[in-house]
């Protein structure tokens, strides 16, 4: 059972939007039981009035709603956009967000980054460079620390059974670190959780943690990048969150930030 049935977009009609909601109805596969919402934040400095934004919806929605059988539906909403989207996904109930982004070339990434410190949720950043969509070979980086909570690698599972697509887990380590027994227990624990969809757990030695991870999506072929954030553990507080900001500007795969 699909526990990813409330989709959250937050969406300006701009091209990476756009690319997000296409992305968005294959990831939804086409299921009668998900739910796409489109979601505008109405800013006191917006240009357009809110009768000219529904009816850029009705269009939208009309256009994609042709595709799928997944309902698609819109709401406009007055608030500050950060707030208001944090806002709507706890009233909503939303189990994700995905929004898509324009990398290292505007400021949506920094709003990107922002939603994924605050926002009670996994977020999906989809980059604005991707067109294709494919699922089948997803990398998941962790850290050295060990995985307390099992709930935060809910998502990545029901994607892989959704799309029937193989995990490869991936932890950098700079030159004076080496396998522990912490290593061997996150090992354990994914290959019992993910169950046949865990591949294997690669342990590469990099003085640069981003080309490291880069590097190895390239490599490997890789079709969505998970990052497991710092604050999985029950002993950790969450972390600044700097690597992450780092690979929303310049992930050229879709970034799944799980919580």
């Amino acid at each position: 059972m699909s526990i990813i049935k409330k989709i959250l977009i937050p969406f300006n009609f701009s091209e990476p939007s756009t690319n997000a909601l296409n992305y968005a109805l294959n990831f939804a596969k086409d299921k009668k039981e998900v739910e796409l919402n489109l979601i505008h934040v109405f800013e006191q400095n917006n240009k357009k009035t809110k009768e000219e934004i529904q009816k850029q919806f009705e269009i939208i929605i009309e256009q994609f709603q042709k595709r799928t059988q997944s309902k698609i539906k819109s709401t406009i909403i007055n608030d500050e956009l950060l707030s208001g989207i944090i806002n709507y996904q706890i009233q909503s109930k939303s189990d994700i967000i995905l929004m898509g982004t324009q990398g290292s070339e505007g400021e949506e990434s920094t709003i990107t980054s922002q939603l994924i410190q605050k926002a009670d949720c996994s977020v999906l950043v989809i980059p604005k460079t991707y067109h294709k969509f494919k699922l089948k070979r997803i990398a998941v980086s962790i850290d050295k620390e060990k995985i307390d909570d099992p709930k935060v690698l809910d998502k990545l599972l029901d994607t892989t059974r959704r799309f029937t697509a193989k995990v490869f887990a991936l932890t950098i380590l700079n030159e004076s670190e080496s396998y522990s027994e912490v290593d061997e227990s996150n090992e354990i624990f994914l290959q019992y959780y993910l169950e046949k969809f865990y591949s294997h757990h690669s342990f590469l030695k990099r003085t640069d943690i981003k080309k490291g991870i880069f590097d190895y999506v390239k490599e490997n072929k890789i079709d969505l990048l998970a990052i497991l954030p710092r604050h999985h553990s029950y002993q950790r507080t969450p972390s600044e969150g700097k690597l992450v900001s780092v690979l929303v500007k310049h992930a050229t795969v879709p970034l799944l930030i799980l919580d």
